[in-house]
């Protein structure tokens, strides 16, 4: 579906007719007929019993910028110049602010082979598990978390073949959430149909799990994550338990989190105990665009 923004909001409510047949269950669609969508693409997954499909929702930005110049300006130049410099500022708004694509940034920024005695599943590649983490914004702008890239582990100890459904959760912090589903906020499910190509170490390509609603992080501020597989946990990095430091990568700092063994009930440590192998894939938001020109203004009495 394609439809026009809303003129005060930077997005659409999108009212939409989901049919389906099952004698499994209700149907469930995220986000739901009447929501408030960004500007840009969103995803949304219907499932109904064993059966789950995906349509997309584009709301297009057709609101103009609002563009605000200064006054006319007259300036008396010093005797015996012909210039001067001048600053003024132009100020521009809009309904939906200027975004631009942040840099994808992975966690840790190196990955390390799966099986090397750093790098673990919880309780085997197809195996469920959940790993709980931090992200934290050192960005002077809002940063929009629209997707992550998540690592599955070594196919020599089990292919992670797709679909695989991920359920993905946001809340202020993870910290002592572990186990309060009612803190937190689903982001998903999202439905995997590729499965990334393993790679041994470094950087490369990861399984795409696109948000169903976009996570807003203020600069300074900091949102917890929970990102959950029922049949395929994303692999991670563990001191056997030690506490690990907070990695900072390009504009975010991550905050090591606990690991679970299902949806916010058995935990299988918790504390600041492994980095989930992961990459953070967000829109950087820019309210108001402040401009400074300086102009030279020429005498015209001058011949």
């Amino acid at each position: 579906m394609n439809v026009a923004m809303d003129p005060d909001i930077c997005g659409a409510v999108v009212n939409f007719t989901v049919s389906a047949s099952d004698n499994c269950g209700p149907v469930t669609v995220t986000p739901a007929s009447g929501s408030v969508f960004p500007a840009g693409t969103t995803t949304v997954t219907v499932k109904s019993g064993f059966e789950t499909k995906t349509f997309t929702i584009t709301v297009n930005d057709i609101v103009d910028p609002v563009v605000t110049c200064p006054e006319d300006i007259e300036v008396t130049l010093d005797p015996g110049l012909c210039s001067r410099v001048l600053n003024y500022n132009v100020e521009v708004s809009d309904n939906c602010p200027f975004l631009t694509v942040a840099p994808t940034v992975q966690f840790p920024a190196s990955f390390e082979n799966h099986g090397n005695g750093t790098v673990f599943s919880l309780s085997g590649n197809t195996a469920p598990g959940g790993l709980f983490f931090n992200l934290t914004n050192n960005s002077g702008n809002v940063m929009n978390v629209t997707a992550f890239g998540v690592r599955f582990g070594n196919p020599a100890y089990g292919g992670v073949n797709p679909p695989q459904t991920m359920q993905v959760f946001s809340a202020p912090t993870y910290v002592g959430n572990e186990t309060n589903a009612g803190a937190w906020t689903s982001l998903g499910p999202v439905v995997l149909t590729t499965i990334a190509p393993y790679f041994a170490t470094g950087t490369g390509t990861l399984s795409q799990v696109n948000l169903t609603s976009q996570v807003a992080i203020a600069p300074g501020q900091t949102r917890g994550f929970f990102i959950y597989g029922a049949t395929a946990c994303p692999i991670f990095n563990w001191a056997f338990g030690g506490s690990m430091a907070p990695l900072t990568n390009g504009p975010w700092t991550l905050t090591a989190g606990s690991i679970a063994y299902d949806l916010f009930n058995t935990m299988f440590q918790t504390g600041q105990i492994s980095y989930p192998n992961i990459n953070v894939q967000a829109i950087m938001v820019v309210v108001e665009m402040l401009f400074r020109h300086q102009v030279c203004l020429q005498d015209q009495n001058s011949q």
